[in-house]
């Protein structure tokens, strides 16, 4: 049965029910009874809830809020309809509403999550439009939906993520909209900034509890590619993938570089020396040269002291944002002048990194920002051009030169392999999976490519690193190669202490 609550209302019969009264008092077949639905009232579920849960905001019985609702079994789904009696709710329930000049009904039963034809129940100024726009100013006691309130949520990014993305996503959780604009100011981000997974974004947003749960829901929840190949025991993983494991690290990875040092987890790192965005490419530097770097990771150089302190095999990794040839040899020369100058003379390859050459996002003919996919998509051999002009700049100055791309970019740029045949490839295909370097991988590659190295996740765990760290497999020796030809030295300097 029905607690006892602190509002109820008389209910009406049905006409001719006290005529039924008086047949049953002298022996008749009447029936006495509520008029039907008089006292129901249709309202909207705003969050997804239980029946208990429910009945226990209602101060319900649950058996009998399941009579109200045959069609409701276990739970109710957020935008749901539901029936409940009007006269079983609290004071509590009720919220005091002014009635605006631009009200209609429909606006009050969207606001409030109340049936447009159980408003009048609550109150007879809310019996059509035209009667409420008598009442404009007055206030109305209404059904207590929950409101939303100004919450911040914490966005982990994962791979493949980017920023349009992630406000579309969020966006399909919320009544209230988030912008792009002011995701970029709170987190002090640029249009077009890179992102990187593990990276933390704090997102301001009017919201409900529930729909805070839903994006955090989506936030935590894993996507594990389809059609991939799982690989168990170490013997097979090293015939596949390489016996050589290492990570790759930038100033989003916190890293205990003794600890990781004396795990034995790894056998190299590889480092990223700068991102391209904010280079100018059309304005003269103060060295003189075309093109200004603005985004040089912040603990490269520890990073670079700390690998030749510890005896580490290190490689780079620079991501590029060139759109020509012209563009990708200022990033290039920009790796050669920075690594001359501080003696910096890595033992791994040095990969330039192809997932968005757009200096700023594209806009489509629509005016639409186009992500980096897309830009990859339409744009193949001038990809393939700016690399080989990065790629002739560093070797000439005898640095030994790699691609590092992804699963779908690569299928786009060079599907056979042909294109780039004579270069080495560090792969990248993440499956969702946080596997780390265990004695199952999950992936599969259908690039026929020259791959050296494969980056197959960036939910990976290693002592000495803090959080997730990406992780790779790696089929060739670098540093033998290397050691062998020569390379990864400033010629100049070289030739300085020669002439010494």
């Amino acid at each position: 049965m029905i607690k006892n609550l602190n509002i109820r209302r008389k209910k009406k019969f049905f006409k001719g029910a006290i005529f039924g009264l008086v047949l049953t008092a002298i022996g008749g077949t009447g029936v006495y009874k509520w008029k039907d639905n008089e006292d129901k009232v249709v309202l909207n579920a705003k969050d997804d809830t239980t029946i208990h849960q429910l009945a226990k905001k209602l101060n319900y019985d649950e058996d009998e809020l399941r009579d109200l609702n045959d069609d409701i079994e276990n739970g109710i789904r957020r935008g749901q309809e539901f029936t409940i009696r009007l006269s079983d709710l609290k004071k509590t329930d009720y919220k005091d509403y002014k009635i605006k000049k631009k009200d209609t009904l429909s606006k009050i039963s969207a606001k409030f999550g109340i049936n447009t034809d159980s408003l009048e129940k609550f109150d007879d100024r809310l019996e059509s439009d035209e009667e409420l726009s008598k009442h404009i100013g007055e206030k109305v006691s209404l059904f207590k939906r929950n409101e939303p309130k100004i919450r911040t949520v914490k966005y982990v990014v994962k791979s493949g993520d980017n920023l349009i993305g992630i406000v579309n996503n969020i966006n399909k959780y919320l009544d209230k909209k988030v912008s792009l604009e002011s995701v970029l100011e709170q987190n002090k981000l640029k249009s077009g900034s890179v992102i990187y997974p593990n990276q933390k974004l704090k997102i301001t947003v009017m919201a409900t509890k529930h729909e805070v749960k839903q994006i955090k829901k989506h936030n935590n929840k894993k996507i594990v590619s389809k059609n991939l190949n799982v690989i168990k025991g170490k013997d097979e993983i090293e015939k596949k993938y390489g016996k050589l494991r290492g990570i790759d690290i930038s100033s989003h990875n916190e890293v205990d570089w003794e600890k990781l040092n004396k795990s034995g987890d790894i056998d190299f790192v590889i480092l990223r020396l700068f991102d391209g965005y904010n280079m100018d490419y059309n304005e003269e530097s103060k060295d003189g040269t075309l093109g200004r770097l603005n985004k040089i990771d912040s603990k490269f150089f520890k990073n670079a002291e700390m690998c030749k302190k510890y005896n580490i095999p290190f490689g780079i990794y620079t991501y590029t944002r060139a759109t020509t040839e012209k563009q990708a040899e200022i990033e290039a020369n920009k790796v050669v002048n920075i690594l001359s100058k501080a003696d910096i003379r890595p033992t791994y390859p040095i990969y330039y990194d192809v997932e968005s050459q757009a200096s700023e996002p594209l806009k489509n003919k629509k005016g639409k920002l186009v992500s980096s996919v897309d830009y990859i998509r339409n744009n193949p051999d001038q990809i393939i051009a700016n690399f080989k002009a990065y790629a002739d700049v560093l070797e000439s100055n005898n640095y030994y030169c790699g691609l590092y791309t992804n699963n779908s970019a690569i299928n786009n740029i060079d599907p056979t392999g042909d294109k780039l045949k004579e270069y080495t490839i560090w792969y990248s295909r993440y499956t969702g999976y946080e596997n780390s370097f265990s004695d199952n991988v999950v992936m599969k590659d259908n690039y026929k490519g020259n791959i050296g190295m494969y980056q197959f996740t960036s939910q990976g765990r290693v002592k000495g690193v803090k959080g997730y760290v990406d992780c790779n497999y790696c089929k060739i020796d670098y540093s033998k190669i290397i050691k062998k030809l020569g390379m990864n030295k400033p010629i100049k300097k070289e030739e300085e202490k020669t002439k010494h």
